[in-house]
């Protein structure tokens, strides 16, 4: 499902720098939602200087598997637990 989080950089468009920094965001955060904590996404750029263009590869570093064992409400007097939990 990371292709979507690619759109941004799709073949042709201008090289830029904030696009490739807001997909490698993307990416660790898609990894991060699959419970991989501390991910990398590291981008490898090829320039080609002849033919004026770039070629990305991003080298996906999952980092370890996390887990919750527990989850405390504080401060929250109107919403009952199981409904916080629910959602």
């Amino acid at each position: 499902h990371l292709e979507g989080l690619l759109t941004p950089l799709e073949p042709g468009t201008l090289f830029s720098r904030q696009k490739l920094l807001d997909v490698k965001q993307a990416l660790q955060d898609a990894m991060g939602d699959e419970g991989y904590g501390f991910s990398e996404a590291r981008p490898m750029d090829d320039v080609n200087e002849t033919a004026k263009t770039v070629n990305i590869v991003f080298n996906l570093v999952p980092g370890k598997r996390t887990y919750v064992r527990r989850i405390y409400f504080q401060g929250n007097t109107t919403t009952k637990d199981e409904v916080l939990r629910r959602e």
